[in-house]
């Protein structure tokens, strides 16, 4: 089957579009390798610090290749299509990269390659969609996850800290207290040192005695040092719990998020600041969705594939939009002679 609707180079985008070519794309230059798994308080998925997952935006299955196709070549050309196809019909300004991701602690593993494209809405609302294909035997799996970051839910963020707080209370309340019984005798001493600053005559006696009064205080301060160093670690304990409590944030930080969005993605709130935002996401997912899907097609059928679940499976997405509950709207497409949409969505 000749490929009538891909052009040999990606275009920046289709305002101006040209006459499709009938060649097939070139592969795009691939991201180098992304590690993750690399610390405490590194990512344990590289997809960890996406955001939400979209359910409802989220396809996967697999499909039983002839012997004479090699789910490896299969997989390159479907990824190149898929970047071809979004950077030429996606949303403009849309960031479409061809991305490997490496965990660090499994040695020998090679990375994991994936179609990422990511954008932002006019509210400022980040969303990605991540396509992956991998082989496995005679099967070509795929996978399409889709991700957004909402706005922060504030009361949640503030119901966290205050659990944190009252969690190590024991410790910072004796902890402040005597970070300000310090503060006061530190005043205290520099007035009496300014009072005795210049002593008249006769007066020297009773300096001594002063004096000598704040040498026993702080005599028998010394002698509680036990105490002391019991509340030096107190700093210690709030910095570690603050670790464990916001490493999410953490990991998003370490990722090159900034605060406000490291925050809303560990604290996520409603999907959108109102109906446009809500639109603008979802147009979005269903944009990308087709265009990958589609792409994923072309590809399957020029190689004799069916493809007929995933028409179908195209074909709902274009028209409909329900809730599921949870469950992926398109349901996971399955190869073979046996292709099924299982979950997909009925009319």
């Amino acid at each position: 089957m000749t490929n009538s609707s891909v052009l040999a180079e990606p275009a920046p985008h289709p305002a101006a579009e040209e006459p499709r070519a009938a060649t097939r794309p070139l592969l795009p230059t691939v991201v180098a390798p992304t590690l993750f798994r690399r610390n405490l308080m590194d990512r344990q998925d590289p997809f960890e610090t996406s955001g939400v997952g979209q359910p409802d935006f989220t396809v996967s299955g697999s499909y039983k290749l002839p012997p004479e196709i090699s789910a490896q070549q299969l997989a390159d050309e479907i990824r190149a299509e898929i970047h071809a196809s979004l950077v030429r019909g996606c949303v403009a300004g849309a960031e479409v990269e061809i991305v490997d991701f490496d965990d660090a602690r499994v040695k020998g593993e090679p990375p994991r390659r994936f179609v990422v494209t990511r954008t932002r809405t006019a509210r400022k609302t980040p969303v990605n969609v991540n396509a992956y294909f991998q082989p496995y035997g005679e099967h070509l799996f795929y996978s399409v996850r889709s991700y957004t970051v909402p706005r922060l839910n504030l009361s949640k963020l503030l119901q966290t800290i205050w659990m944190l707080m009252l969690v190590l209370s024991p410790i910072l309340i004796p902890y402040v207290g005597k970070l300000a019984m310090g503060a006061a005798q530190n005043r205290a001493s520099a007035a009496m040192g300014a009072s005795f600053g210049a002593p008249s005559e006769g007066s020297e006696g009773g300096f001594g005695m002063g004096m000598g009064g704040m040498s026993d205080n702080s005599g028998a301060e010394e002698g509680s040092g036990g105490s002391d160093d019991g509340f030096s670690m107190a700093p210690i304990i709030f910095l570690v719990g603050l670790a464990v409590v916001f490493r999410k944030t953490l990991r998003a930080l370490l990722s090159g998020d900034p605060p406000s969005i490291a925050l809303r993605k560990q604290f996520p709130g409603e999907l959108g600041a109102g109906s446009f935002d809500d639109d603008d996401v979802i147009a979005f997912f269903k944009t990308n969705l087709d265009l990958t899907l589609e792409a994923i097609s072309q590809v399957l059928e020029r190689h004799g594939i069916d493809t007929k679940a995933l028409r179908a499976i195209i074909q709902n997405l274009q028209t409909i939009n329900v809730n599921t509950g949870g469950g992926e709207i398109v349901g996971a497409v399955f190869g073979g002679s046996g292709n099924s949409a299982s979950g997909a969505v009925t009319a």
